[in-house]
């Protein structure tokens, strides 16, 4: 990426839908605080470059917790607003006062504390993605990313699945909108900095307590027209009850696949009947000699790596191998385990945990 990306994710809000004690964004999902999914996302980016969170302030120790517990080095916590308008203008302006507006003597950022870097000459890109979207993959932000540095703005959106009807203030119907017109609104949204500052700068009092739109408020203020990506089915935003429940199951198959990394190509006996014994258990399992591009620790929930017992070399580097794979920030959950097989062994693995 020849240009700087930095992303804000509104979280100050209380998440009345939900009817939960406690904001939707903080609730448990399979072990971790949902917010944390979201946030893992960008942290395994390595093209964004810093991620402000934008939470209420009342959350500020619990928030700067999780990020060290999870090593989410990425992230700045900014106070929010009372709406959503309100706390992505306040991360508007901790990036332009405290990232992007460095002294040029180098002058330790203010509230950062680091020293600071001149500003390359590529206009940045600033991503805005709700924190309790926590299913955005690099594929839709790098999408989105580049189509508002082309177009200054653009916006993931999907196809409108119901009848949308217009009423009047007494529930009787208007019109029915013709459907294929319209488009439903999701994130991740992207703007060039420019175009994202000036929409702030210029916003209304009305807007601030009503609006929610971003694209909308970039074509209001600086007749910006976005551009508009597809996106994929899983960018839904968790709102009600209900929604945990299908995050829980998303994040379950997404954290189903096995990688079999064999020293040797040829299936033998036993790792055909370990491929066997993996795949009956609905598990996605893939004999690879080395782990695919793309992948990381955060996609597995095991990963075997199989040597033969003389095979001493191989054992070495399938060791070294799995330790820097775990060692990644992003490895919560991974099990990686080191396999000796043999077709001379019923037993067929010894396993040690890595």
């Amino acid at each position: 990426m020849d240009f700087r990306v930095f992303a804000i994710l509104p979280a100050a809000g209380c998440g009345e839908r939900t009817g939960l004690d406690i904001p939707k964004q903080y609730c448990d999902v399979l072990g971790r605080p949902l917010i944390v999914y979201t946030l893992e996302c960008f942290q395994r980016i390595p093209w964004v470059e810093k991620v402000l969170l934008v939470i209420a302030s009342d959350r500020e120790e619990y928030m700067k917790e999780l990020v060290s517990r999870y090593k989410l080095t990425k992230v700045d916590l900014v106070h929010g607003g009372p709406d959503r308008h309100c706390s992505i203008q306040n991360g508007v302006k901790h990036l332009r006062d405290c990232v992007l507006e460095r002294a040029e003597d180098g002058e330790p950022d203010r509230e950062v504390g680091r020293r600071s870097t001149p500003l390359t000459e590529e206009e940045p890109v600033v991503i805005v993605h709700d924190a309790t979207r926590p299913f955005a993959d690099e594929d839709i932000l790098l999408k989105v990313t580049l189509a508002a540095k082309k177009h200054r703005a653009a916006g993931a959106v999907l196809p409108l699945v119901s009848t949308i009807l217009e009423s009047d203030s007494h529930d009787v119907l208007v019109q029915s909108l013709t459907r294929s017109k319209f488009r439903e609104s999701h994130t991740p949204q992207a703007f060039t900095w420019t175009t994202l500052e000036a929409s702030y700068s210029k916003i209304s009092e009305h807007d601030l307590e009503h609006g929610t739109e971003v694209l909308d408020l970039a074509f209001k203020h600086t007749g910006c027209r976005a551009k508009l990506v597809k996106a994929p089915d899983y960018v839904w935003k968790v709102t009600f009850k209900k929604d945990f429940m299908a995050a829980e199951n998303f994040i379950k198959a997404r954290s189903s696949e096995v990688y079999l990394l064999c020293s040797e190509p040829t299936l033998s006996d036993a790792l055909k009947r370990l491929y066997d014994c993996l795949a009956t258990r609905s598990l996605k399992v893939q004999t690879v000699s080395a782990i695919p591009d793309g992948v990381t620790s955060s996609h597995i929930t095991a990963l075997f790596h199989l040597v033969e017992p003389q095979q001493k070399e191989a054992d070495i580097i399938c060791k070294q191998n799995l330790n820097a794979l775990v060692s990644k920030s992003a490895s919560g959950g991974l099990l990686a385990c080191v396999c000796s097989v043999s077709d001379d062994d019923d037993s067929t693995l010894m396993m040690t945990a890595r």
